[in-house]
């Protein structure tokens, strides 16, 4: 705990400086305390709630990203803390697990050890890093 004490006293110190006192190049040497306006948006805004698909099981993300499945915790996504996905079962494959329109994963059910399975198509798609779907 003192450790992180004393790198947050570091960090601010450091911020003062670069925010309120260094001139910046980028700013034509100004200070970004003097050139920083607040957003009119505010922010976070909630994320989409989606309807789920009738009989299917939805559960919920809980704050570390895993869910509860089979007596077991599977990490899913920390990005998804706090939100419900659905499972949805698929024939000859278990189940898969959906976050609205976005498939995550699947799930099998006779090997409910192997975690979160992401298919070779679903890493390279660009909407979900595999390197965060391992379980833990």
């Amino acid at each position: 705990m003192r450790f992180r004490l004393t790198q947050q006293r570091h960090f601010d110190t450091w911020r003062r400086e670069y925010n309120h006192q260094r001139p910046h190049e980028a700013l034509e040497l100004r200070r970004p305390v003097t050139v920083y306006a607040t957003s009119s948006r505010k922010y976070p805004r909630p994320l989409v709630k989606f309807a789920f698909e009738p009989f299917t099981d939805v559960t919920r993300i809980d704050k570390n990203g895993f869910i509860k499945w089979h007596r077991r915790k599977l990490f899913v996504s920390s990005a998804l803390k706090h939100e419900y996905v659905e499972l949805r079962a698929e024939r000859d494959v278990g189940w898969s697990v959906h976050w609205g329109p976005i498939t995550l994963g699947r799930l099998d059910e006779h090997r409910p050890d192997r975690g979160l399975i992401i298919s070779r198509r679903q890493r390279g798609n660009g909407r979900v890093c595999g390197m965060s779907l391992l379980e833990v």
